[in-house]
């Protein structure tokens, strides 16, 4: 299914629910879950360990890392930040 959703709908999403419930659930893969807020504090951990290196908001970066349900919502929107 193609979607056409605004690239600052994810962010917004992410925001309005880590601030609203950051202890529901968002994100399961087995047993393993990912509240809305922990997702929210690794996306700024990631942001600004990007920041710190020089990077700036609108470059393009790669990550390269095992498969992880903790920064699987980190990489995927911190791309749109």
């Amino acid at each position: 299914m193609d979607m056409d959703i605004p690239q600052n709908v994810m962010p917004d999403i992410m925001s309005h629910h880590a601030f609203h419930f950051p202890d529901k659930t968002a994100l399961v893969v087995g047993h393993k879950r990912v509240t809305w807020g922990e997702m929210n504090r690794n996306v700024n951990r990631v942001a600004n360990r990007l920041l710190a290196t020089g990077i700036e908001r609108g470059q393009k970066v790669c990550f390269l890392m095992q498969t992880s349900l903790e920064y699987f919502g980190s990489v995927a929107l911190s791309a749109h930040w």
